[in-house]
């Protein structure tokens, strides 16, 4: 069985299908739209110029995105402590993103226990999100956090009131925003809300203990306490 809906593959089957003219259109906009023509003066230190200069030149960073998720920084144990240090030589070489992990339910396992800082409890690829916010800072990669809310992955600890349960979603989005605000640009503030499956949501929405129209209000509360640079994001997967 595929994973992908009926629409979903006629898509991926128009994406892999080799066309001409999209082709061409690309080459085209890949010499119009990024590259440049530029000019260099080399100079000695006494500001003369060199003659037949060999130069070498390596990019640092750009601006397009290509990432993944950070989950495994640092997450070796034991005898395999060793492939920490290649997975982030490997991520770095290959990455200029990465995704910080905010599932509530390792992020808050427990109603006030935060694990925000470095050295917090170890969770299995849920390392804090200042580790990875510093690993991202220290190596000069974008930071995306991942998500502020998903119905899927809850903390348990979360009441079974929908009033209640909105001011819960105030007071995480207004803590995550007042620590995160400014380090990361870019958050995922909803999950998958179109894939409305989890034992978690079946039992609240049951019982009427989903607020209504809760993922708007998600976005009009980060709305309220993040800065307008911040890109916030609702994500979705193709597997409806």
């Amino acid at each position: 069985m595929s994973a992908f809906s009926e629409a979903g593959q006629k898509t991926l089957s128009k994406l892999l299908a080799y066309t001409p003219e999209f082709d061409a259109r690309i080459k085209c906009s890949t010499e119009i739209s990024r590259k440049r023509a530029l000019k260099l003066l080399i100079t000695a230190p006494d500001g003369k110029p060199v003659e037949r200069a060999t130069i070498r030149f390596k990019l640092r960073k750009h601006e397009f995105r290509f990432g993944a998720n950070a989950f495994m920084l640092n997450q070796f144990r034991g005898e395999e402590a060793w492939k920490n240090e290649v997975y982030i030589e490997k991520f770095t070489q290959l990455f200029n993103q990465a995704v910080v992990p905010f599932y509530w339910d390792a992020y808050e396992p427990e109603k006030g226990q935060l694990r925000q800082e470095t050295g917090s409890p170890y969770i299995y690829r849920r390392p804090p999100a200042d580790e990875v916010v510093e690993f991202c800072e220290k190596h000069g990669l974008y930071a995306k956090g991942h998500p502020m809310v998903w119905h899927t992955l809850m903390p348990k600890w979360l009441p079974r009131n929908q009033f209640r349960l909105l001011d819960e979603y105030e007071r995480l989005i207004a803590g995550i925003a007042e620590r995160y605000a400014g380090k990361i640009r870019w958050f995922d503030v909803y999950n998958e809300g179109l894939q409305l499956d989890s034992l978690f949501y079946e039992i609240y929405k049951r019982d009427g203990n989903v607020p209504d129209h809760h993922i708007e209000k998600l976005f009009r509360l980060a709305g309220k306490y993040f800065p307008a640079s911040t890109e916030l994001i609702y994500n979705e997967g193709p597997w409806m």
